[in-house]
């Protein structure tokens, strides 16, 4: 009796070790940290229904900002420029925004930290942090 009450506690102790170990975690915020490397701060407006953060990194600093896991509309004031686009922030992520002075992004990143140069626009790429310009040199193609 006494081994069948210890395997019996032992199987239900196993079955919810497993069952915790299983579980996704499911919180609503994200890790959105902003790596600024130009000389010129960063402001970043990002909107989503009843959502709006407007976040700030001042030049050569590092913030990080825990917002709610949704894909926003974004304004983006960088290296004396505007853009707007959208901005996946379902998982933690990180955005580097480059040197004003280089022509395009040293190179993109991994999965979850993108490097951001406003002049090289993902068009027709899925990136995460996307923006609605499109290159003046593929505009004289499209449209020409």
């Amino acid at each position: 009796m006494n081994n069948k009450i210890l395997i019996f506690w032992s199987f239900i102790l196993l079955l919810s070790m497993i069952t915790i170990a299983a579980a996704p975690a499911s919180t609503e915020l994200a890790r959105l940290e902003i790596k600024n490397r130009t000389h010129l701060p960063v402001h970043i407006a990002m909107r989503k229904a009843s959502y709006f953060y407007y976040l700030t990194v001042e030049p050569y600093q590092t913030k990080v900002f825990t917002v709610e896991r949704e894909t926003y509309l974004h304004t983006t004031w960088a290296c004396e420029q505007e853009t707007t686009g959208t901005i996946d922030v379902e998982s933690n992520l990180r955005l580097v925004f480059t040197s004003c002075y280089y022509k395009l992004s040293p190179n993109a990143g991994t999965p979850t930290m993108e490097k951001i140069h406003l002049n090289d626009s993902p068009f027709g790429t899925q990136w995460r942090y996307q923006n609605f310009n499109v290159i003046p040199i593929l505009r004289f193609f499209l449209f020409f």
